[in-house]
């Protein structure tokens, strides 16, 4: 009973990274108009994100401070502990992934060999 929460932690951090891969995968798939994203929230989410994993990176440090100086194992298991900081950094890449512009395939930086004019191609 005492690893309760800890196991019920895991198990939201995994969901999460599941929910996670399937926006990825969502996101390389053509937009339809009617879903698309404003520019000035796309904007707003790009300035957000950094902001909201300084904050999960304090509450982790935190977190972590307490338990380790103060004598947290009288009140959480490791594993619940364990589970507090696997569901905050799975909440983390989360947002990363979801806060991420929307890319369609993937694109080359370089053009292909039978793009390039013969003039360039040294012809």
């Amino acid at each position: 009973m005492r690893n309760l929460l800890g196991l019920g932690l895991i198990v939201l951090g995994t969901t999460t990274l599941v929910h996670a891969e399937f926006k990825r995968r969502a996101k390389r798939r053509p937009v339809d108009p009617a879903n698309a994203v404003r520019p000035q929230f796309q904007a707003m989410g790009e300035i957000m994100r950094p902001i909201i994993l300084f904050c999960i990176a304090v509450v982790a440090a935190k977190m972590s401070f307490f338990y380790l100086v103060l004598g947290g194992g009288g009140l959480l298991s490791p594993l619940d502990f364990g589970g507090m900081l696997y569901a905050l950094a799975a909440y983390a890449i989360w947002m990363v992934i979801a806060t991420r512009p929307q890319t369609v395939g993937t694109v080359s930086a370089t053009p292909a060999p039978d793009a390039l004019p013969a003039a360039a191609a040294g012809e």
